[in-house]
Parts: structure tokens; sequence; C-alpha cells
């Protein structure tokens, strides 16, 4: 019971931004890529803690046909922190890395911050995904 409340326990507000994150969510790829992202605006909104936000990426990356998931949050400095997780197909460390000089992690669990705007990063992360699953295809 104690590693299901830690894993899974959301408090109200975080239930409110997993809502709005898949309702907003954006497939590209051919669906194999989901990205949801987080701005000033919606942390305003919703008062939102960056705690409020842990574990949103992981299930993210389990919706059907999805092969990779990146959750971009924006940060009051205008950093843009990345969460990216894969499935496997897709080494999200390298991608990681690829991002940013700190960036890095596990073949299926990484991330980064980028010094960027967010639409800007949104872009970038596409455009690498789809390098690495044209390479993975080839």
């Amino acid at each position: 019971q104690a590693c299901a409340r830690v894993l899974m326990e959301r408090s109200q507000v975080g239930m409110r931004a997993l809502g709005r994150l898949y309702e907003t969510a954006t497939f590209h790829l051919h669906e194999r890529l989901v990205v949801a992202t987080v701005d000033e605006r919606l942390v305003a909104q919703l008062d939102l803690a960056e705690t409020d936000l842990e574990g949103i990426v992981d299930g993210m990356v389990f919706i059907q046909g999805v092969e990779m998931a990146a959750l971009l949050i924006q940060r009051p400095n205008g950093a843009v922190k990345c969460s990216l997780r894969s499935r496997g197909g897709v080494d999200v460390c390298l991608l990681a890395q690829e991002l940013s000089d700190h960036g890095g992690g596990h073949h299926n669990a990484a991330g980064a911050t980028v010094q960027m705007p967010l639409p800007d990063v949104v872009c970038r992360v596409i455009a690498l995904t789809r390098t690495r699953l044209v390479a993975q295809a080839s």
C-alpha cells in the first residue's frame, strides 16, 4: 500500500493537471510521439507545484500506439524542463543529451533542461525523435 501511495497518489491539483495535459497533448510522427506542455499560464491557473506533475509522463508513454512521450515544463526563468520516456525503441538518454549538454538518464527514462522558448523545444523534440525513429527503421 505504501508503494502504491508513493507512485499513484496525487493531489487534487495534480489530478486536474493530469486531465488538462491528457486533453491538450499533441500526437506527432504517426501518433508514435505524444507531447504535453506546461506553460506559465497553466501553472498560475491551477496553482501548480512541480510535485503535482510527477509521474504524468510515465503514464503518457503507455497510450496505445505511442513509442515515446515528452512532458515539457516551462520554468519561471524561461528554461524548459524536458521529461522523456520511451517504450524502448527510442533511446531517450541520447535524445536528452542532444537537447542539452546536461541532459541524460537511461535508455527509457531521461531528461534535460533547455534554455529556449517552449514552442521551439516542442519543435526540437519532434525533429530529434523523427531522426531517431528513421534511424531505428533503417
